[in-house]
């Protein structure tokens, strides 16, 4: 096993004392979650982040909107037949394992990868919007409600 430096610091370039507030790119990730567009934002930071808990909160924000996606658009194919049954697993893919994806021959949306996915737009149930901001909207009310596909 070889050590490597970490090209940036953990937490904040500057020791932290008791009292120091939140790094500021706690509060843009978490509004970047809830923003339309924030998770290509978010996929920037985790390429030049400012600290090692900056790309690992990044990260896991991505997987969250992706799992999110992923799982009302799977509810949506059990409620109308089209899927068996539900799974808690996030599906794989190709980007998460390094291979090609092809896609099904049976047709129909497909997404090789979670980014792919959340710009998906089903009409039957996210209207003219993309899973992703369909998925972004109960974050920022705190509701996991859709009021209206289209608005």
């Amino acid at each position: 096993m070889r050590d490597h430096a970490l090209p940036v610091p953990w937490v904040l370039p500057e020791p932290i004392v008791a009292g120091t507030p939140a790094p500021g790119y706690v509060a843009e990730i978490a509004g970047l979650v809830r923003a339309q567009g924030g998770r290509a934002a978010l996929a920037g930071a985790q390429h030049d982040p400012q600290s090692l808990l900056h790309a690992l909160l990044a990260t896991a924000a991505i997987q969250e909107i992706d799992r999110a996606a992923s799982r009302f658009l799977q509810d949506h194919l059990v409620s109308v037949g089209a899927a068996v049954a539900t799974s808690k697993a996030m599906p794989r893919y190709a980007e998460l394992l390094h291979v090609e994806a092809d896609p099904p021959p049976t047709g129909g949306a497909f997404a090789a990868s979670a980014a792919e996915q959340t710009k998906l737009a089903v009409p039957a149930l996210t209207g003219n919007r993309s899973l992703g901001e369909v998925r972004a909207r109960p974050c920022i009310s705190g509701r996991d409600v859709i009021k209206s596909r289209n608005g």
